[in-house]
């Protein structure tokens, strides 16, 4: 649908061939065609003003001359595509006055969506999703006010729970539950202001309790790691390893 558009752009500036661009009003607002270039004297982006305002569609390039960004203007509104260098839809969403301000979906090269954000005037709100290559969500995490706040939920492929952790104002605060595969719970434990916070406790795969630490403000103060067998250890260190790929960069 967009490549349409961009094609029916095209007739239409082959039809204006030889019209005057890049002009400006007594006031100086821009009005009509223009055009931009790269330093190296590729096209940049083409579209249309009124009154100082972009109307219509805008088509953005890179320096080698790839197809990076179509934006369609609507008033305020900027319905929006990126694109990879293969031409393959990068993500979709709207601008409102220069702001993200609608739902955006990401997609990978191969064409799979990755993922689902919500933004609010710029701000950052509701559910955020991560998908599985065949569809099914692998993470919800919830927002508020530009900040990370409420549940944080992580699937397996299975459909089943892998992680459970709240977020208060982009940190993480209270509880945070890992499972298996399965649905049993491998660790349980605690966070405040976004490190590691009191009781934290490793399962075998019958529910024992098999070690024990606690911490305070994110250090080890003391725990029994006797009963862990290797195994055990392998299991969880795991789980660590992967939660470590995950965390929210600070």
């Amino acid at each position: 649908m967009r490549y349409l558009i961009v094609v029916f752009s095209i007739l239409i500036s082959l039809a204006n061939y030889g019209q005057e661009v890049n002009k400006t009003d007594a006031s100086g607002k821009k009005q009509g065609d223009w055009k931009k270039y790269h330093e190296n004297g590729v096209l940049r982006y083409k579209g249309q003003f009124k009154n100082d305002k972009p109307v219509g569609t805008f088509v953005y390039y890179d320096n080698a001359g790839n197809l990076t960004f179509i934006m369609e203007y609507d008033g305020d509104i900027a319905r929006t595509e990126a694109y990879f260098e293969n031409k393959k839809l990068k993500a979709k969403g709207n601008y409102k006055n220069q702001k993200k301000d609608s739902i955006w979906n990401y997609f990978s090269e191969a064409g799979f969506r990755l993922s689902e954000e919500l933004y609010v005037n710029g701000r950052k709100e509701g559910d955020w999703k991560v998908f599985y290559k065949n569809g099914k969500v692998a993470e919800i995490k919830s927002h508020a006010n530009d900040f990370e706040n409420g549940d944080w939920i992580q699937y397996h492929e299975n459909g089943k729970e892998r992680l459970k952790a709240t977020f208060e104002n982009g940190s993480l605060e209270g509880k945070i539950y890992f499972y298996d595969e399965s649905g049993k719970k491998t660790t349980e434990g605690n966070y405040k202001h976004d490190v590691r916070h009191g009781a934290w406790m490793i399962f075998d795969v019958h529910g024992k309790v098999i070690r024990k630490d606690i911490y305070y403000n994110g250090q080890r103060e003391g725990g029994n790691d006797d009963m862990m067998l290797p195994e055990d250890e392998e299991r969880i260190q795991q789980d660590f390893l992967e939660f470590d790929d995950v965390m929210p960069q600070r």
